[in-house]
């Protein structure tokens, strides 16, 4: 690898920045690539499609016995261009309420298609019990979720969007059109964990996600969130912002509460607001503020880009973030590839003043002149092993130090903010911290005033004449009292004051 920084350093030009000891046709079809074989951690994310992820209702309530059910709900958004769109569905079901695991399911299934590129996909039982990580013996939950999905039809009155004709319709639909098994799913069959089944999506419905309109889920943010309630919310505000191509924007809570399916209107908003504080809980980074505009309650949503695709590897991060998720999931660059690229060439190099994987340095170099040089680059990863194995030397794109440069920028200003919050939180936690210690202390404290008789009458009268009417008025008026004294010897402590005088 001493070479390496010599190569990258020499000048190039989009059209020869490549310097290949083959061509690169080549070296796409050798047999020396290796091969990454997918695994349930390598499909990282959902795919979710724009209409349904904006629009369609699920029940999350505790009873759901009911045989039919129709629900209606209603979503608006603004586009990039400040145009206003309106969507509303009527959603019936004929084998009772679409709850929590099948909104669960129906994103497995629409990741399926996207992934195998296909309106039927084929799935095991088995295998979206782990997706979900759902416990062993859940393939009868599994089974029923998609025979009440075959139930349910989808009435989109004001604009589902087809891309097929590029243009919005008005329609009634089957969700799942059809299924398919290769058993009869008894009992006996569902403990078969290789035993294949499949369903047909609706048509409109595939062409739209086989066409790119569908919405990105981070499927660790997602599996993180307990409530059925709180990941719809999560589906529905990133459906938003994608559909809408904007980071910040208002949703009524009406409109979030029809697609969450809550009727009671008196617990809107406390029900939404609590989503909203579950939601934050797994993404810190997500700014909400709840106001009223024109009569109606409303919530200002600013969702960070650093939290919309993947959590957990840095590196990958930053490529979803300066080239794109599309180009990034495009050419197949996943958490687990990237751990396994690492595993097998473990070199680093000096790059920047900075110690570097040779791997990610070249991923980021091959993006870099693939998208933002527009490079005639047909495989990063045929380039990315060619390099590796030095079958082809790979030059410093033009252009990539300045790119560098206003990152290593941009980082340092996101890292000093880092840091002067992580300040505060320290700060907070020691101000935390030394008040539990003077809680304790106070109640040891309250024990020994107890063997003072004259100076617990002092304390007692102090605190009845603080705090009298509370004491007096509550069955609990003892236990008040002995906690009103501990909060006056605390307050003595924290001045600095004598406790027994």
């Amino acid at each position: 690898m001493e070479n390496f920084e010599n190569n990258i350093t020499a000048n190039s030009s989009p059209n020869n920045a490549l310097r290949a000891r083959q061509t690169l046709k080549d070296i796409e079809t050798e047999n020396f690539i290796p091969t990454v074989k997918a695994t349930h951690n390598d499909i990282v994310n959902f795919k979710s499609e724009f209409n349904i992820g904006l629009a369609l209702p699920f029940e999350f309530c505790k009873n759901k016995k009911q045989e039919k059910f129709e629900k209606h709900s209603t979503t608006k958004w603004f586009d990039e261009d400040s145009n206003l769109h309106r969507l509303e569905v009527v959603f019936r079901g004929n084998s009772g309420a679409a709850g929590k695991l099948d909104q669960d399911v129906l994103n497995i299934l629409m990741s399926m298609c996207v992934e195998q590129k296909t309106d039927s996909p084929a799935f095991t039982y088995e295998e979206i019990r782990k997706r979900l990580g759902l416990s062993k013996g859940s393939h009868g939950n599994i089974r029923d979720s998609i025979q009440r999905m075959l139930g349910m039809t989808i009435e989109f009155k004001k604009s589902f969007y087809s891309t097929a004709g590029s243009k919005n319709v008005d329609v009634e639909k089957h969700l799942i059109q059809s299924r398919k098994s290769v058993v009869n799913e008894d009992y006996a069959d569902l403990k078969n964990l290789d035993a294949r089944h499949s369903v047909t999506f609706d048509k409109d419905i595939m062409q739209n996600l086989l066409g790119g309109y569908y919405s990105v889920l981070s499927r660790e943010t997602y599996l993180s969130l307990d409530s059925g309630a709180v990941r719809r919310l999560y589906q529905l505000i990133v459906s938003h912002r994608d559909v809408g191509k904007r980071s910040v924007f208002t949703l009524e809570i009406e409109d979030i509460a029809s697609v969450l399916g809550l009727t009671n209107k008196k617990e809107f908003f406390g029900n939404i607001k609590k989503y909203f504080e579950s939601l934050k809980s797994a993404i810190p980074d997500l700014e909400f503020i709840f106001v009223t505009v024109e009569r109606k309650k409303v919530v200002k949503i600013s969702f960070p880009d650093t939290h919309l695709i993947t959590q957990g590897d840095q590196f990958l991060d930053s490529l979803v973030k300066w080239y794109g998720e599309d180009a990034v999931y495009s050419n197949e660059i996943t958490s687990d590839f990237l751990t396994d690229i690492r595993n097998k060439f473990p070199a680093k190099i000096e790059f920047e003043k900075n110690k570097v994987y040779l791997s990610e340095l070249l991923i980021d170099m091959i993006l870099f002149q693939k998208f933002i040089n527009k490079g005639q680059i047909k495989s990063v990863k045929a380039i990315l092993y060619a390099s590796l194995n030095k079958q082809m030397d790979y030059t410093k794109p033009d252009g990539y130090k300045r790119f560098v440069v206003e990152r290593v920028k941009l980082k340092e200003i996101i890292e000093t903010k880092e840091l002067a919050l992580k300040e505060v939180e320290r700060k907070k936690f020691e101000i935390q911290h030394t008040e539990k210690k003077t809680r304790e202390l106070a109640g040891l404290t309250y024990i020994e005033i107890l063997k003072e008789p004259k100076v617990y009458a002092k304390y007692m009268k102090e605190a009845q004449k603080l705090f009298g009417e509370e004491i007096q008025n509550s069955l609990l008026g003892d236990q008040i009292l002995e906690e009103r004294i501990k909060e006056l010897i605390q307050a003595r402590m924290d001045a600095g004051e004598q406790i027994m005088s």
